[in-house]
């Protein structure tokens, strides 16, 4: 399995950084869900955890994906927005990820 962590900051051609829970991030997080990714990272004891605001988990069975290919889904997401946009993407070794005081994603009531 290869797995990516993806950044992806708006702003607009001036440099302003969109707030965070603009209509604008709401169309980045629906492209993005679309092509794979998730606002989540699950630890290895099962739980699940919200990822900072604008980053992304990507998970693949692929192993010939590549960070680039990552990239270039990210930037199709972020075209869908319309507006200037900033990715950074971080491959997984196999050690893994840590983190530290991750919210505990909430199960939603449907």
């Amino acid at each position: 399995m290869k797995r990516f962590t993806v950044r992806v900051q708006l702003h607009t051609k001036e440099g302003k950084q969109y707030e965070l829970d603009s209509d604008t991030y709401k169309v980045l997080h629906a492209a993005m869900e679309d092509l794979g990714f998730t606002k989540t990272i699950q630890s290895t004891t099962g739980k699940t955890h919200d990822l900072p605001s604008a980053e992304y988990n990507y998970i693949s069975s692929d192993d010939s994906i590549t960070k680039h290919d990552i990239l270039g889904a990210a930037k199709k997401a972020g075209k869908a927005t319309g507006q200037n946009f900033s990715i950074l993407v971080n491959p997984i070794a196999d050690v893994g990820r840590c983190w530290y005081n991750l919210d505990e994603t909430e199960e939603s009531e449907d």
